[in-house]
């Protein structure tokens, strides 16, 4: 089990990028599980409280011991966002995502730093006439963590090319920060008029992005 172990951390830190990330998975799995069995808790008892996000898989913790933070995303309408693009579809990025993501540009230490305290997410492609972009909206356990978070990511975004190439098309990658509350960053990826033609609004858990009046 150690030397598996072993090949997966070097083959983890080896790895950049989706390949890293898939990586991981298995790097940290195996870690939890080394970690959370023992004389006191079978492997049927680390199934039964197994990890729901990649927070509590880092951090050897279970659902109950580190819940998910609360929260609720909501979008205006196909109709009313029409001129201004169409939510496709949805999924959560996590802190194991995250990590890696900010790695590519800000090294190890800062992105474990930048990602510590993340309480969820939701990341929501948006199809525009500028080609696709992105509306990520992350909630933090404290507002400190999402001051490191939005420093972070604003780095990042600066550090990115403008524009990538996808087939025969030159697709925007630009980085937006909104900040709708203490604990609530929404980061716009893609076409700038992502961030000038939407807003976010939070109330608590509820996040609610419409289009700019």
């Amino acid at each position: 089990c150690l030397m598996v172990s072993t090949i997966l951390m070097v083959s983890y830190r080896n790895k950049s990028g989706f390949s890293q990330y898939a990586t991981a998975l298995y790097h940290y799995g195996l870690l939890y599980f080394e970690n959370r069995v023992d004389e006191t808790q079978s492997l049927p008892d680390v199934f039964d409280r197994a990890p729901l996000t990649t927070e509590q898989l880092l951090h050897n913790e279970t659902p109950a011991s580190e819940p998910r933070t609360p929260l609720s995303v909501s979008v205006a309408g196909e109709e009313s966002l029409s001129r201004y693009g169409t939510y496709t579809n949805r999924g959560t990025v996590g802190e194991l995502f995250t990590r890696i993501a900010l790695d590519q540009e800000l090294g190890r230490e800062r992105a474990i730093e930048a990602a510590a305290g993340w309480g969820d997410d939701t990341l929501t492609t948006v199809a525009t006439d500028d080609g696709p972009g992105f509306v990520w909206v992350t909630r933090w356990d404290a507002a400190e963590d999402a001051d490191q978070f939005e420093a972070a990511i604003e780095d990042f975004g600066d550090r990115r090319p403008e524009t990538v190439t996808s087939g025969d098309r030159s697709l925007s990658t630009t980085f937006e920060v909104d900040r709708p509350s203490a604990d609530v960053v929404v980061v716009y990826i893609g076409s700038e008029s992502l961030s000038e033609t939407l807003s976010a609004d939070a109330d608590g858990e509820h996040v609610t992005i419409d289009p700019r009046d």
